[in-house]
Parts: structure tokens; sequence; C-alpha cells
């Protein structure tokens, strides 16, 4: 499951690696793009609107739970946790990465982003300062599979 999906950049990749793929998003408008652009491009996804802080779905049903600069927009962090935890199978994986919340930080950030939107490559500097500084990455590791999904979430 992708939380906080938006427009399904995170969870069409997810589906061109062969994974069943449900995204969730509280905006309906980025549902209806992620699914519109999903259809144009051939994949399944199951695209949902719903809040972070009441997911859904049944207890246990996923097997991978990603978050992606989703958490320092909700409304209340720690049921969003406990919603992502309740759907979560036992020995499952929660993926997350949220930018730090510190005004450089903020700044660095959309300078960077501003940069990859432009199509300019970062700098090595600018790469080791972002991973290092600006992003708090932290995955959980349960097999090879993951691990090298894990790997790609963090290219």
């Amino acid at each position: 499951m992708d939380v906080g999906c938006g427009g399904g950049f995170l969870a069409e990749e997810f589906a061109k690696d062969g994974f069943a793929v449900t995204g969730i998003d509280p905006a309906d408008r980025s549902i209806e793009a992620a699914r519109k652009h999903a259809a144009d491009n051939n994949l399944e996804i199951d695209y949902r609107a719903g809040k972070e802080e009441a997911l859904p779905f049944s207890d246990g049903s996923f097997d991978i739970v990603a978050c992606c600069d989703v958490l320092e927009h909700v409304d209340d962090f720690s049921l969003v946790i406990s919603e992502v935890a309740r759907t979560l199978k036992a020995g499952g994986v929660f993926c997350f990465e949220t930018v730090n919340r510190t005004w450089l930080s903020n700044i660095v950030a959309i300078k960077l982003f501003k940069k990859k939107l432009e199509g300019l490559p970062l700098t090595k500097t600018e790469k080791e300062y972002y991973s290092r500084t600006v992003k708090k990455k932290v995955v959980a590791l349960a097999n090879p599979e993951l691990h090298r999904l894990a790997q790609k979430l963090m290219e």
C-alpha cells in the first residue's frame, strides 16, 4: 500500500516491478489523476480516496506499506502510524521517508526538488548533503527481495 499516494508516482513504480498495489490519498483530484495515468500506462493499481488516519482496510491486509513525504503533512501522526501498523501483516515492512523539520532542511529540500524538476543533475555535494541532512530514511528489512525494493525506494 502507498499511503498518501498523491498522483501515484511511487505506486506506479511498485506496479511496474510486479507488485499488487493499493494507493490511498485524501485528495479526490489526486486519486482521479493517478487512476487516469495508471490506465494510460496499462497499470493495474487500486486507488482509493481516504484519510491516512482512518485506513479503510482490514487488519493485516498488506505485506509492505510505503509512505513517502507524507508524514509531515498529516493531522495526527500517531494515529497514522497506528493505522499503518494495524493494516500491516505480521512481519510486514513499513518504509517511510520525510523531510526533517528544520528551516534549513526545508530551504535545501525546496532548492534540490526544484533543480530535479528542471531536469538538472545534483552535484555530489548536494546529493551527500541531501541524504545526510535533509532526508531521514528508516526501512525495516525482512528478506532480500524487500531489501532490493528498499534500495530502489532510496535511489
